[in-house]
C-alpha cells in the first residue's frame, strides 16, 4: 500500500514538472528556443576538453556514495538471528523460520555515520568548488 501511495506522489509530481515544462515551450517562440539549443551545441563542440574534468567529477562522486551507501547497508543490519525457535521438553531446536532481533546500541553510531558521510560529500564538493551550501 505504502509503495502504491509513493508512486502515485512520484508521478503526479513528474506529471505536473512535465507540463510545467511544456507550457514554458509554449510560451517561447520557437525560433528563440531553437538559437539557444544552437548556441550550446557550438559552446559544447568548440571546448570538448571542458566536458572531461566534469565527467571525472561526477563518476568520483558516484563511486564516492556507492561506497558510503554500501557501507550505511552493513551497518543498518548490525543484529542476531534467533533460529532455535523450536521447543520439545525444554531444549531448543533450529527451526524453518527466524526471528531477527536489531542491536539498538548501533543507534549512535549510525548517526555518527551519517554525519561523517554528509562532511565527507561536502568536503569533496567544496574541493571541485561546487559546494551546495554556498550562497548565490
Amino acid at each position: 500500500m505504502n509503495a502504491t501511495i509513493g508512486s502515485a506522489v512520484i508521478g503526479g509530481v513528474a506529471m505536473m514538472v512535465s507540463c510545467g515544462l511544456l507550457g514554458l515551450t509554449t510560451h517561447l517562440k520557437g525560433l528563440a528556443l531553437w538559437e539557444l539549443v544552437e548556441a550550446a551545441a557550438e559552446a559544447v563542440t568548440a571546448m570538448r576538453s571542458m566536458l572531461i574534468p566534469p565527467a571525472l567529477e561526477a563518476l568520483w562522486k558516484y563511486v564516492l556514495m556507492w561506497i558510503l551507501c554500501y557501507n550505511f547497508r552493513i551497518l543498518l543490519t548490525v543484529g542476531t538471528m534467533d533460529d532455535h525457535r523450536v521447543v520439545i521438553n525444554g531444549v531448543r531446536y533450529k527451526g524453518l523460520s527466524a526471528r531477527f532481533h536489531y542491536d539498538w546500541n548501533m543507534v549512535p553510531w549510525i548517526g555518527y555515520y551519517l554525519y561523517g558521510a554528509v562532511w565527507i560529500m561536502e568536503s569533496s564538493a567544496t574541493r571541485s568548488g561546487t559546494s551546495s551550501s554556498r550562497s548565490p
